[in-house]
């Protein structure tokens, strides 16, 4: 269309036709480059707040209503309905009790889940499922010999509170080469993972409240949320898991293999 319009005005001089139309695609190429260049810093920053917030709220949610990894592995809990809520909602601290009622509320899609039909549905402890009680006995000894080898003082780091997994992962990713790639594999799904079931969450959340605010409920609207609702469910339960089988991994590397 360019090269028809330009030919009719002026009456087929090539030069300047051709001329015109590298002056335009020029111009067309350098705003597309600018465009795409700005858009990839945007998303990439993007990301990054993302996965920031992800990791204040998703493993946040997920440590304070189960704990950390390294403690529900090495430990057989007696659970029930409200061995759940409690670890989630008693609190002393005021502050903290009304910003995790502000997560749930946030979170709701996995918080009404878990919280409320997770412990009858088995779906609790299955995530959350400890080892063997042999395999708990020899991590343990294992685990006191690594403190004793690094002269850490057990009676300060030994308590249900203490992320123990984190001196026990770096150890192990220093000391044993082949367990690194495999670890940076685990370290960059669960990102992702905890990243995913944050935007689905929101996603849901913003959902049901256009469905609330214009008071029209169609098919479609349900059939979405209701997506968007099982996609939070499945993205954290798989964000457990890897959770869960990194830490795990880890132990049974300080079991069975050898470090320098």
């Amino acid at each position: 269309l360019y090269i028809i319009i330009i030919t009719s005005d002026y009456n087929l001089d090539y030069p300047k036709i051709i001329d015109s139309l590298s002056k335009t695609l020029v111009i067309f190429s350098d705003r597309f480059l600018i465009n795409i260049i700005v858009l990839l810093i945007f998303l990439y920053v993007l990301g990054h707040v993302v996965s920031f917030l992800s990791s204040c709220i998703i493993e946040y949610f997920s440590n304070c209503l189960f704990r950390y990894p390294s403690f529900f592995l090495l430990n057989r809990v007696k659970t029930s309905f409200m061995y759940y809520i409690c670890n989630y909602f008693c609190m002393t601290d005021a502050v903290i009790f009304i910003w995790r009622v502000l997560i749930a509320i946030l979170l709701f899609p996995i918080s009404i889940v878990l919280l409320l039909i997770g412990h009858f549905i088995r779906i609790n402890e299955y995530m959350t499922r400890p080892f063997d009680e042999f395999t708990i006995h020899n991590i343990i000894i294992k685990q006191k010999e690594l403190l004793n080898k690094l002269n850490f003082q057990e009676d300060k780091l030994l308590s249900e509170h203490t992320d123990i997994h984190s001196i026990i992962m770096y150890h192990v990713y220093y000391n044993i080469e082949d367990r690194r790639r495999k670890a940076d594999n685990y370290i960059a799904l669960y990102g992702f993972l905890r990243s995913l079931t944050l935007i689905f969450c929101c996603n849901t959340l913003f959902l049901i409240m256009i469905i609330l605010i214009k008071m029209d409920i169609n098919n479609s609207d349900i059939l979405i949320t209701s997506l968007m609702f099982v996609l939070s469910n499945i993205s954290f339960m798989s964000f457990m898991k890897i959770y869960r089988r990194f830490t795990k991994e880890d132990y049974l590397c300080l079991l069975t293999c050898k470090t320098k």
